[in-house]
């Protein structure tokens, strides 16, 4: 993560960076939170405690609440981080390319070591690789040079032995990792080429005056996203043929793609259960950033079209369960029905339900967030649930059909009597129900199997006068909420 990038908008729609295949997305970390609802309840969630509130935050967070304390697990970091860049040495080999790609995706889904971070990247000099191991350079070596032979050779064009901190700077683009100052607003045009948007801040600390250099922090650019399974040969193939051919057309602009080893055998992304949080993709193997900046004047025109090309030479061969999109690169191209759709997939009807119940007014509107769906994507979904009004643990079903009517007896015998209903001992008092959390609807993704039916009632038989029963079962209270 990059020392100006906020954690909370980072942790609560994933957060990958350059530990996640390793210690997993920086959601993951989260084992608490304290959130402000839409009509300004103050409420504390986690696994046990709203957990239907919690589960949507990670993963949609800004559709939801505001966020005011995350409560996280941490990691002690290890002594010795690794970095490192390889080019590739396939030339002008498209065919070459394509073996190359195939062969790492097959040693990210089922070789890489946890303690690998990978990600590939495609621009105008070809592909190249860049990583973080959690260990010395000498593991490294082990873990990357079969592979390099492997992919047909390759030349270490960046390399170093790092403590924690060294390896965020190394990741830093430049940045110093106190962000305390402001960001920088000088224009792209100002900055002369071949100067890697770099200029000089200065900021008062006591009677001292100190100078240091920051990369410019507003860009004028475009990006998009991809999370995929392993592609197809003919899927890469075309995806190449698209970068070789509308990539050096590309002229007065700066586009590259990073492709991500996201999930895989090893992978502490792919290790953790879907149904933990409402983020979409951990079946996903590829995690794609494209991303195109005009290096002066406004972005072109083209540029949009520019990068969708390089999407659709992959979303539009794959079947829609394979590919969705990163909400974290964030596409402001997109229509909200779709982005609802590929940025949460298989998350999407419960999160609908859910913003239904706790923010049906829309008071935390995005044009790409998430839009209230009152029947949670089924067809017969719950309605809100008001400030003090009962609500069993279930959401209600449809109507009944009419009451069948008790048939007269005949000149039999007199009916036995039927035994009172012994009454439900009554719960005592509890304090005021607030607004709390819905309770949440049987969702396929849970695990736990069927509920048993409810026997029927054996009919009275026909004859005489029923005694009446005792009292019924009261309807069980809303729980209180946070």
């Amino acid at each position: 993560m990059l020392p100006s990038v906020g954690i909370a908008g980072h942790a609560l729609h994933g957060g990958f960076g350059m530990s996640s295949f390793t210690h997993g997305l920086a959601l993951d970390a989260i084992r608490a939170m304290t959130a402000i609802l839409a009509n300004g309840t103050v409420v504390h969630c986690s696994p046990v405690e709203n957990d239907n509130l919690f589960w949507a935050l990670r993963g949609a967070g800004a559709s939801f609440a505001v966020v005011v304390e995350f409560e996280v697990d941490t990691f002690a970091p290890q002594g010795t981080f690794s970095h490192f860049e390889v080019q590739l040495n396939f030339g002008n080999s498209r065919s070459a390319t394509a073996d190359g790609w195939m062969e790492l995706q097959r040693w990210g889904q089922e070789e890489m070591p946890r303690e690998m971070n990978l990600r590939f990247g495609v621009d105008g000099r070809g592909i190249h690789l860049d990583g973080l191991y959690h260990g010395s350079w000498d593991r490294m070596q082990a873990v990357m040079n079969p592979l390099l032979q492997r992919l047909g050779g390759g030349s270490f064009s960046a390399r170093g032995e790092y403590d924690w901190m060294g390896a965020l700077r190394a990741y830093g683009n430049g940045q110093t990792m106190d962000q305390t100052h402001p960001y920088n607003i000088v224009s792209s045009a100002l900055i002369p080429q071949g100067i890697l948007f770099r200029s000089t801040a200065r900021r008062k600390r006591g009677e001292e005056v100190e100078e240091y250099l920051t990369p410019l922090q507003h860009e004028t650019f475009y990006a998009k996203s991809l999370a995929t399974k392993a592609l197809p040969r003919d899927v890469v193939s075309s995806f190449l043929d698209y970068a070789s051919s509308a990539g050096s057309r590309a002229g007065g602009r700066n586009w590259w793609i990073l492709i991500d080893i996201h999930g895989g055998r090893n992978s502490y992304i792919a290790s953790q259960p879907e149904y933990t949080s409402s983020y979409a993709h951990r079946d996903k193997l590829l995690l794609f950033q494209f991303y195109d900046r005009a290096v002066t004047g406004g972005y072109p025109r083209d540029g949009f079209s520019f990068l969708q090309g390089f999407v659709n030479t992959i979303s539009s061969r794959l079947p829609e369960d394979d590919w969705g999109m990163y909400i974290n690169y964030a596409d402001a191209q997109l229509g909200q029905d779709e982005a609802m759709r590929v940025y949460w997939r298989s998350s999407l009807p419960r999160l609908r339900w859910l913003k239904g119940e706790l923010d049906p007014d829309e008071m935390f509107y995005s044009p790409l967030g998430i839009r209230p769906d009152w029947t949670g994507g089924q067809g017969t979904g719950p309605g809100p649930v008001g400030p003090s009004g009962p609500s069993g643990p279930f959401p209600p079903g449809g109507p009944g059909g009419p009451a069948q009517p008790v048939q007269p007896g005949g000149p039999s015998g007199p009916v036995q009597p039927v035994q009172p209903v012994q009454p439900v001992q009554p719960v005592g008092p509890g304090g005021p129900v607030g607004p709390g959390i819905p309770d949440e609807p049987i969702w396929p993704v849970n695990p736990g199997g069927p509920m048993q039916p409810v026997q029927p009632v054996q009919p009275i038989q026909p004859g005489g006068p029923i005694r009446p029963g005792g009292p019924g079962i009261p309807d069980e209270p809303l729980r209180p909420g946070g």
